[in-house]
């Protein structure tokens, strides 16, 4: 059930028929341009799978196995690997409250660990029950988050960590959650499902759809969900939108999304796909690696992904010559705002459109592709 006592809706096809622009349509604003470019050499030649940032001088990237390492920090200056004390482990995320305390989220022997730095090293302190941990976000430094595997969603901060029930069907993987206050949390799933944390329990938010890897919101009426064959899902404070190709600048499967704010949020995936949200719509941005990328922190600048691949994402100089790079490819439909041209408006469900008080103009039923795995 949700806030307003009925299951929430997933609106699936184009968009929404003439939803009103003063409460749907975002605001047109320049994004920040940014120019990738590889950082070489990387210190790992393992997939790298999360990175966070705490300012510009203060970053960390975690992966599965980063010989001989266990994570990668910058210090502003480059990136270094840290020695590894803690044996084997996968790490999946990692979530930082202050320079001096940070959880990254994995297994170790076939079991759910988190490990914490404190400003001087990494130590396991919580060892949970079999799978692995996929997501890791910090409300403050006593209100973490860690989800993962067979449908965990565990809460707590330190060495004290308690399993929350939650909806999701057993055996589905919890692939990323993130949090706009202690009482306002999204987590999504391999299997297609949404559930949203009100401070009391875990809710279901529609029917299960897609398969989805990253949640991010920049408020509590504007978040992105990425997921699988490019798939994007918007929040708007009232029901979640799904576009996917040919409304999307990709086919590629997404793996994660960021968010400077509401007019700038970028996405990474696979065959090194980056597309950036502009305050109205999704384009394609140059990259500069085919390697598949699974985490990205744009604050800061950073993504990374397989093969120890790290690239630096940096505002472009003043053009002095005419080799300027060319600007990115719109696409031709606004993806990002829910008005779109009348003639590719899909149906809303009667009830929603009762609800707002708004009209509908079309029917027509969207054909989603799923993946057999992730």
């Amino acid at each position: 059930m949700g806030r307003f006592g009925f299951s929430k809706p997933i609106v699936t096809g184009v968009g929404l028929a003439l939803l009103s622009v003063a409460l749907l349509t975002l605001p047109v604003v320049n994004a920040q341009a940014l120019i990738w470019t590889n950082y070489t050499p990387s210190p790992t030649s393992g997939n790298l799978q999360s990175v966070y940032c705490v300012s510009a001088s203060d970053c960390w990237a975690v992966g599965p196995v980063l010989a001989p390492g266990l994570t990668l920090h910058w210090d502003g200056t480059s990136w270094t690997s840290i020695p590894n004390t803690l044996g084997v482990i996968t790490l999946t995320s990692v979530y930082c409250v202050t320079t001096s305390d940070c959880y990254a989220v994995g297994g170790k022997g076939g079991l759910q660990t988190i490990v914490h730095w404190d400003g001087i090293s990494w130590t396991i302190v919580f060892t949970g029950g079999p799978f692995v941990l996929n997501s890791v976000y910090c409300v403050s430094a006593t209100d973490c988050w860690a989800t993962g595997d067979s449908k965990q969603t565990l809460h707590g901060s330190g060495a004290v960590w308690t399993s929350i029930a939650n909806p999701v069907a057993g055996g589905d993987f919890i692939f990323s959650v993130f949090c706009v206050s202690t009482n306002d949390c999204w987590a999504v799933t391999a299997l297609g499902s949404i559930i949203n944390w009100n401070g009391v329990a875990w809710g279901a938010w529609g029917a299960p759809l897609f398969i989805f890897e990253s949640v991010y919101c920049v408020g509590a009426s504007d978040c992105w969900i990425v997921g699988s064959d490019g798939l994007i899902d918007h929040w708007n404070g009232f029901f979640w939108v799904s576009f996917t190709s040919p409304l999307t600048p990709t086919t590629n499967t997404l793996w994660s999304v960021f968010c400077v704010d509401a007019s700038d949020c970028w996405a990474v995936g696979d065959a090194g796909t980056i597309i950036q949200f502009n305050g109205s719509s999704w384009v394609i941005v140059t990259s500069p690696t085919s390697n598949a990328l699974h985490g990205v922190f744009v604050d800061s600048g950073w993504a990374v992904g397989d093969g120890g691949t790290i690239i630096r994402g940096e505002p472009p100089a003043v053009a002095t010559t005419t080799t300027t790079a060319p600007p990115p490819a719109v696409h031709p439909l606004n993806v990002g705002g829910e008005m779109l041209p009348v003639n590719m408006l899909r149906v809303v469900a009667p009830w929603i459109a009762a609800m707002l008080g708004l009209a509908v103009v079309a029917v027509e039923t969207l054909v989603i592709k799923r993946r057999n795995n992730r």
